[in-house]
């Protein structure tokens, strides 16, 4: 179950900085991470992938097998929670991408 956990913490935080750094083009000028963290896709990245990666391995983890029900629902509960704690406000950030 840590593993599970230790996993979807290190996707959280690693997964955005490494799509910036593979995927955004900022032309002449290199574009970091930091400036990207609060723009459409970059500031879901890590969330989405993070919460989906614990949600269904914890899920999969206690039934004992991988079903297609807990991907959908672990799908689900990350977009409701961005949809609930992002969508209505402009000035907040999912972690990991909020300052320290």
């Amino acid at each position: 179950m840590l593993a599970i956990i230790a996993v979807a913490l290190l996707l959280m935080f690693w997964a955005g900085p490494l799509a910036v750094a593979m995927f955004a083009q900022g032309g002449e000028e290199t574009v970091s991470y930091r400036q990207l963290r609060a723009a459409v896709p970059w500031k879901y990245i890590g969330f989405f992938l993070g919460g989906f990666t614990m949600v269904f391995g914890l899920i999969s983890f206690i039934e004992g097998r991988m079903s297609r029900r807990a991907a959908v629902f672990g799908l689900l509960s990350v977009a409701g929670l961005i949809t609930l704690f992002d969508v209505p406000f402009d000035n907040i950030l999912l972690p990991p991408n909020g300052d320290f």
